[in-house]
């Protein structure tokens, strides 16, 4: 049960780093199109 609670925390937090960077990609994305116009 402990070590299953343990994987489970290291899944959210990969999940949630994913998340932002998946989040940073995309913004960073947009302020590039708007600089190209």
């Amino acid at each position: 049960m402990k070590y299953d609670k343990y994987l489970r925390d290291i899944c959210c937090t990969e999940f949630k780093y994913l998340q932002s960077n998946i989040f940073s990609t995309i913004k960073t994305n947009r302020k590039y199109k708007n600089r190209k116009y």
